[in-house]
C-alpha cells in the first residue's frame, strides 16, 4: 500500500493535470522556452512526457492537497521538502525542466529536474531522492522506450544524461539510454543484458567522462559483455 501511493503521486505529477500539462500548455513559460531552446518538439515532449514545474514554492503541495494526499505521503514520495531550521514545507522543484524517470512498466518513480538559468550559484540538476519506489543504482532513463529497439538491434548505447538520450532519440537513434549521472552500475549493466550484450558508452570526453567510460567498461567485461 505504501509503495502503491508513492507510486500514485508520482502518476499524478507527472502526467496531463501538472508537469506534462504545464509544459506543454503554457507555451510563454520559461521553461517551455528553454525546452524549445533545446529543440524540444512537442512530439518529444510527448513521448517523453516531458514537464514543467511552476516558478511557485508550493504548486506542487497545493495539487496534491486537492488529491487528499497528506503532507507525510508527499514527503515520503520527494516531491516536497521540509526546512529543518524552521519546519517550512515547499516544493522540491521550482521552475525547472521536468524528466520523468520511469521503470521498464513505464510507471513514474522518480524524476530529475534541470535549471534553465545560468546561475552558477544554483545546481544544474535537482533529483528525486531514494524512495521505496526508486534506486538510482536499479534503473535507466528512457529504458522502458529503448527496450525493444535494444533487443531488435542487438545493441545499446548509454549516454551521460536525459537531455543526450534525448537527443539520440530526436536523430532517430532509439536504442539509447542513460543511467542516473555517470555512476553506471553492475545492476544497470544487468538490465541491458537482459536485452542484448553489446554496449557503445557515449559520455562526455573530460576527465569524469573518461573515468565513468573506464568505470563503465569494467562493469560490463565483468558480466561477459561487450563494451564499445
Amino acid at each position: 500500500l505504501r509503495k502503491l501511493k508513492i507510486l500514485c503521486v508520482h502518476k499524478l505529477v507527472c502526467h496531463k493535470e501538472f508537469f506534462f500539462h504545464n509544459l506543454l500548455e503554457n507555451k510563454v513559460s520559461s521553461v517551455a522556452e528553454y525546452a524549445k531552446k533545446r529543440g524540444i518538439s512537442n512530439e518529444t515532449i510527448k513521448k517523453f512526457m516531458l514537464g514543467a514545474a511552476p516558478d511557485e514554492w508550493d504548486s506542487t503541495l497545493k495539487f496534491l492537497s486537492t488529491k487528499d494526499y497528506t503532507q507525510d505521503e508527499m514527503l515520503e514520495a520527494g516531491v516536497i521538502l521540509r526546512n529543518p531550521e524552521n519546519n517550512n514545507i515547499y516544493d522540491r522543484f521550482r521552475n525547472r525542466l521536468i524528466f520523468p524517470i520511469k521503470d521498464e512498466l513505464s510507471r513514474t518513480v522518480g524524476f530529475s529536474a534541470r535549471t534553465i538559468n545560468d546561475n552558477e550559484k544554483e545546481a544544474k540538476y535537482v533529483n528525486s531522492p531514494e524512495t521505496p519506489i526508486f534506486r538510482k543504482s536499479k534503473i535507466l532513463y528512457a529504458m522502458d522506450i529503448a527496450k525493444d529497439n535494444i533487443r531488435k538491434l542487438d545493441f545499446s548505447i548509454i549516454c551521460e544524461g536525459q537531455l543526450d538520450v534525448i537527443a539520440m532519440h530526436i536523430a532517430g537513434i532509439n536504442n539509447a539510454v542513460a543511467p542516473q549521472g555517470t555512476s553506471f552500475t553492475s545492476e544497470q549493466a544487468a538490465i541491458l543484458k537482459r536485452y542484448s550484450n553489446k554496449v557503445y558508452i557515449c559520455f562526455d570526453d573530460d576527465d569524469a567522462g573518461r573515468k565513468a567510460i573506464l568505470r563503465a567498461i569494467e562493469i560490463l567485461l565483468s558480466l561477459d559483455m561487450e563494451p564499445f
